[in-house]
């Protein structure tokens, strides 16, 4: 419902954002198996009707996805919403990885394709941008 949403605000798909957006916030707390305040979808920082909606249904997404981690930080990739800030410890240079680094099984058993994709993509870094991300 939320991709639907992003969809329908930006004009890709017929519909309307607002309903697709509220029925992804009510099958999240469906989810969780959780009641949604009656109040909730009318709070300033949920309701569609002000703000920019598209950050507003991508932090929605986020919290819905909650234990979702890997399909949550790829869709934070693709959209770059929300925004995100790294952890107060990072170790990263205060940034939040764009990608996995390949196995060293990759380099024992694949070294020469794993060559050309490093030549391709850039250096096999945490940090290198994955190739629809550039």
């Amino acid at each position: 419902q939320f991709i639907l949403a992003e969809a329908s605000q930006k004009g890709l798909i017929s519909g309307t954002a607002l309903t697709f957006y509220e029925n992804g916030v009510k099958a999240s707390f469906d989810y969780f198996d959780s009641k949604m305040p009656d109040t909730y979808l009318t709070q300033s920082g949920v309701s569609l009707s002000s703000g920019n909606p598209l950050v507003k249904i991508a932090t929605q997404k986020w919290i819905s996805l909650f234990y979702h981690g890997m399909e949550s930080w790829a869709d934070w990739r693709r959209s770059g919403l929300p925004e995100l800030k790294p952890g107060q410890s990072n170790l990263n240079g205060d940034r939040i990885p764009s990608r996995f680094l390949y196995p060293l099984s990759e380099q024992a058993l694949n070294s020469a394709n794993l060559s050309a994709a490093v030549s391709r993509q850039g250096a096999d870094d945490i940090n290198t941008k994955v190739w629809w991300d550039k």
